[in-house]
């Protein structure tokens, strides 16, 4: 062989070393798993591999670097202790911790419950959370100058006799960019979501915020915060409040009814006094945006607040500020799931270009039509208000 030839094949091997190395090591370190059950083998000193999993997640999440996946496998049904996530993942690349697939007949992984919390994020950016339920004794998911925060498919209860009141999901301080988004808020001594001082570009959009002890959501001083699409019923206060200066709210397409609780069924002692169904401060009209929500007017209290004045029907709300012109004031018709059951309005109403809309629903269903039902809503008609699509039971899949 030449020497020239020798030479030529050196270079190649070098060039192939240097373009598949660091895709090779990537791909070995896509996820890390964790599995506190019997025989997994598991060790927080490890790895984590399949083979020699975490048992905890704190330990992943310790671990976890850009771009990795932190892969929680049911195993005994419960991770015991609040998460505390203070590594960043970058942008296009999060890290993201996601329970591992399963059959539907069985539930996600609990993770702290019991506990103070169920993850804490601190000063962290680029993270995805999804897939999991708890049931804690204070605030169970607290997000802290932090950016760019996914939250999806997580379950959130609060624990009967729990002696402080706390809020479901808070969101505090420089943090921008954050979604909560298809998640069930329960049963909370306090508000079911709060968004406070300082944040910006929140979207809420598609979950069920149910039987809290505060406001169902409470939006204070955070500009340019998304509500889409969300189920708010069965809390104390009232279902969307939103003050300081919160300019630049954007509420679409939700269901606000039944709040102004003054005894809640499960236990929760009530926080705040009844409220309207949907208040915006005076301090928060400016370029806010109210538009294709149900809000249910049976109630003590007028439905709507808007800068200040109380409103007892839509109608007069449009007339002097031109928002809630597609507003509904009637009762949402929702099941003791709170679905939309055969002729709800809510059903095929819905802006389906409305800012945080999703394509599938709280239970990850599709957006399909109801022939039964007149489409009355934007885009293809397809489109629910509230949380949860209603399925036509006879319609054929393709």
């Amino acid at each position: 062989m030449s020497v020239r030839l020798v030479a030529l094949l050196t270079a190649f091997v070098a060039i192939i070393g240097l373009t598949l190395a660091p895709g090779t090591a990537a791909a070995e370190a896509t996820v890390l798993f964790v599995n506190n059950g019997s025989g997994s083998n598991c060790s927080d000193q490890g790895s984590g591999t399949q083979a020699a999993p975490f048992c905890g997640i704190q330990a992943a999440a310790n671990a976890a670097q850009p771009g990795q996946t932190v892969q929680v496998a049911f195993g005994t049904g419960s991770y015991p202790g609040t998460v505390d996530i203070t590594r960043s993942g970058s942008q296009g690349a999060p890290i993201t911790f996601t329970s591992d697939p399963h059959p539907v007949t069985r539930p996600n992984p609990s993770v702290g419950n019991n506990s103070a919390h169920m993850f804490t994020i601190s000063g962290a950016h680029d993270i995805v959370i999804a897939g999991f339920s708890a049931g804690t004794t204070d605030t169970g998911i607290v997000i802290t100058d932090s950016s760019r925060i996914d939250i999806d498919q997580v379950f959130l209860g609060g624990v009967a006799g729990a002696s402080t009141p706390s809020d479901g999901v808070v969101i505090v301080g420089q943090s921008n960019g954050v979604t909560v988004s298809r998640s069930i808020v329960q049963a909370h001594r306090d508000n079911g979501i709060a968004v406070g001082d300082g944040v910006t570009g929140t979207t809420l959009t598609t979950d069920a915020v149910i039987s809290n002890g505060g406001n169902g959501i409470t939006v204070s001083n955070a500009p340019d915060t998304v509500l889409t699409s969300n189920t708010v019923t069965n809390n104390c206060g009232s279902g969307v409040l939103v003050a300081g200066a919160s300019t630049g709210t954007a509420l679409a397409n939700n269901i606000i009814a039944n709040n102004a609780q003054a005894i809640l069924g499960n236990g929760i002692p009530c926080s705040v006094p009844a409220g309207p169904e949907l208040s915006v401060a005076a301090t928060s009209v400016l370029q806010s945006t109210a538009d294709h929500d149900i809000v249910n007017p049976n109630q003590p209290v007028a439905p709507y607040n808007w800068g200040g004045v109380t409103y007892p029907n839509a109608a007069a709300l449009t007339g002097q500020t031109g928002q809630g012109a597609h507003d509904l004031n009637v009762a949402p018709g929702l099941s003791s799931g709170f679905v939309p059951t055969e002729g709800s309005p809510a059903i095929n109403s819905a802006d389906a270009n409305a800012p945080g809309e999703l394509s599938t629903d709280l239970s990850g269903r599709p957006r399909v039509n109801d022939p039964l039902v007149p489409s009355t809503g934007t885009g293809p008609g397809d489109y629910d208000r509230g949380a949860y699509q209603f399925q036509d039971p006879f319609r054929l899949s393709n």
